[in-house]
């Protein structure tokens, strides 16, 4: 099982990382996590994939930012709202802004 670490950026728009996620799952990866971290001394948005068989097959995953002001329990209410299945919650650089993040599908 091969895993993927793609390097974001700390200044793409939510949309415009939501569309990267998505072309790397139409290859044979599925999303893992998301994170921030520093890449040649710069803050990024981190994206880990595993390898999959299920490529191009899986629901678009869709990110939503989520208040970074919520205690836990209204950050549960938040991530596990009806009809949606949350693959990880993490914080990224949305327009160079450290953001918590929710991808579902």
């Amino acid at each position: 099982m091969a895993i993927s670490l793609d390097i974001l950026g700390a200044h793409r728009t939510l949309a415009e990382l939501q569309q990267t996620i998505r072309q790397t799952e139409a290859l044979p990866f599925q999303l893992l996590s998301l994170a921030v971290g520093v890449v040649g001394g710069a803050p990024a948005s981190l994206a880990t994939f595993v390898q999959t068989s299920a490529g191009g097959l899986l629901a678009p995953i869709t990110l939503e930012e989520i208040a970074s002001n919520l205690d836990k329990n209204q950050q549960e209410v938040e991530l596990n709202k009806p009809g949606r299945h949350v693959v990880c919650y993490g914080s990224l650089y949305v327009g160079g802004q450290q953001r918590n993040v929710v991808a579902f599908r």
